[in-house]
């Protein structure tokens, strides 16, 4: 009995989320146990990178707090230093406290926005969505299929290679047109002015007959 206890208890054990953490290194390996697969899919429980981006989160909330050590933090208030306090003491004690809480609170916040936000489950869809890609060469993940029926495909490159065209050749008609209402004008100025010049020229003509007749007249 006591055999089977811990058979059930090792086997929960390897169903268990592996995390292997490195803050000094930077490395976030997480291990999930196969029965925790489709939970984590579904979104369930969190999923691989949801505390992956947990875990990134907070490791920058720590280094960045870290880049105030109570050294610096204790040299911004040396001016409070009184012989009747212990000055260094309550500020060890506020330094530790405040850090933590704000810590604490950031990562809190975080949560919250996570949750709110549905995070986890849309990184969970997106585990999914991987995971249902076939592999290719190399582990890696070939491209989603087309889930659009090929003639269908086909009909609609047809159509936009239709509607280019149209384009093409609307551009083309619209410059016929104004080339021919530029040549429209051209001509009208021309005809203006070739009335004009017969009018002159008529005019002159009435002239040197009027000469003409008053010449003919003077000689008789």
């Amino acid at each position: 009995m006591n055999n089977n206890n811990n058979n059930n208890e090792t086997n929960n054990f390897k169903k268990t989320t592996t995390l292997n953490v490195d803050y000094d290194k930077g490395i976030l390996n997480l291990e999930v146990g196969e029965s925790d697969i489709l939970k984590c899919i579904s979104g369930e429980i969190e999923g691989i990178r949801m505390i992956k981006l947990r875990m990134f989160h907070d490791l920058v909330i720590d280094k960045s707090l870290s880049e105030l050590p109570f050294q610096k933090f204790y040299d911004c208030y040396s001016s409070l230093n009184n012989n009747n306090l212990n000055t260094k003491s309550f500020l060890s004690y506020l330094y530790t406290n405040v850090f933590q809480t704000l810590s604490e609170r950031i990562k809190s916040d975080f949560q919250l926005i996570c949750q709110e936000r549905q995070i986890s489950i849309r990184l969970s869809e997106l585990e999914r969505l991987l995971r249902e890609q076939p592999t290719i060469l190399n582990d890696k993940r070939a491209p989603p299929p087309s889930t659009i029926n090929p003639e269908e495909q086909i009909m609609s490159q047809i159509i936009d290679l239709k509607m280019s065209e149209r384009e093409r050749l609307l551009k083309i008609y619209q410059n016929l047109l104004n080339e021919n209402k530029k040549i429209k004008r051209q001509e009208t100025d021309l005809e203006k002015q070739k009335t004009v010049l017969v009018d002159q020229i008529n005019t002159k003509i009435d002239n040197i007959k009027k000469i003409v007749d008053l010449s003919v007249s003077l000689d008789s």
